[in-house]
């Protein structure tokens, strides 16, 4: 268990099938060819668990480089929602 509570050994326990797996971009622009901004989530789902991950990445050429990141892990066996 990490310090945010989330159970990563879930995850990496490879005996449990991936019972479902996308990537999704929300969104996504050029920003008048000034840089690049885009939006997408990825998403898991295992018997034990499911993940999401939502990531925003942002360039601004010559002036900035940002990479924000949530991810939620559903552990249905504790029946517990973690957010990190």
């Amino acid at each position: 268990v990490t310090s945010s509570g989330m159970n990563l050994s879930l995850l990496q326990d490879t005996s449990q099938p991936i019972l479902y797996f996308d990537e999704i971009h929300l969104f996504e622009d050029d920003l008048h060819d000034n840089g690049v901004v885009n939006f997408k989530i990825k998403l898991r789902v295992m018997p034990t668990c499911a993940y999401i991950l939502s990531r925003q990445w942002l360039r601004v050429d010559n002036m900035l480089l940002r990479s924000r990141e949530c991810r939620i892990m559903v552990d249905f066996v504790s029946q517990k929602i973690c957010r990190d």
